[in-house]
């Protein structure tokens, strides 16, 4: 790759190939993505001499090296926002977010156009889903309504780990484990 390097002495404000990683790194990319679009031709490299032989000497051009962190989209494939977790429990919105509040699903910070966001790892769901159940559900398999539902359970020494009587939730929510 180095030898693909064009030669140039003098750049306009060279961006160094350290420096090039931080702001990557700041964006949520890794080296891998800096290496594949060197690689690809999406960023062309420069370096200061003929017998450049590793990455730290190679240096971008400004304008080319902000092109491409501008045109680089990062996809996370194994996180989702708070309002894709709800369409993904089949919740609202107001009840997912008051879950992640509580603590019943978890969130990560993940890095997002060199901000940091809130989001919900697709394992978090699945745990989620295998750990509780909402009333609603449980009362739509015994053709009832959630209201009666959680009675029924209450009845029966079932208490619900959140809801609007609890905690002032949406929904209430039982662990599956105590409702089997």
């Amino acid at each position: 790759m180095t030898k693909q390097a064009t030669y140039c002495l003098f750049a306009d404000e060279p961006v160094t190939f350290a420096k090039a990683l931080r702001r990557c790194t700041a964006k949520g990319l890794c080296i891998v993505d800096l290496v594949q679009a060197m690689l690809g031709g999406e960023l062309k490299t420069l370096k200061p001499s003929k017998k450049v032989t590793n990455f730290k000497d190679l240096f971008f051009n400004d304008a080319d090296f902000r092109a491409f962190l501008y045109n680089e989209k990062l996809t996370i494939k194994w996180a989702v926002t708070i309002r894709e977790a709800s369409r993904m429990l089949g919740l609202n919105e107001e009840a997912t977010r008051h879950l992640v509040h509580k603590g019943f699903l978890e969130t990560i910070s993940v890095p997002v156009d060199g901000r940091l966001r809130r989001q919900v790892s697709l394992d978090a769901i699945e745990r989620f889903k295998a750990t509780y159940i909402s009333a609603s559900c449980l009362a739509a398999n015994k053709n009832t309504s959630a209201r009666t539902m959680v009675a029924q359970l209450k009845e029966l020494g079932t208490n619900p780990v959140t809801g609007p009587a609890i905690d002032g939730s949406r929904q209430y929510f039982f662990r599956r484990s105590a409702t089997a």
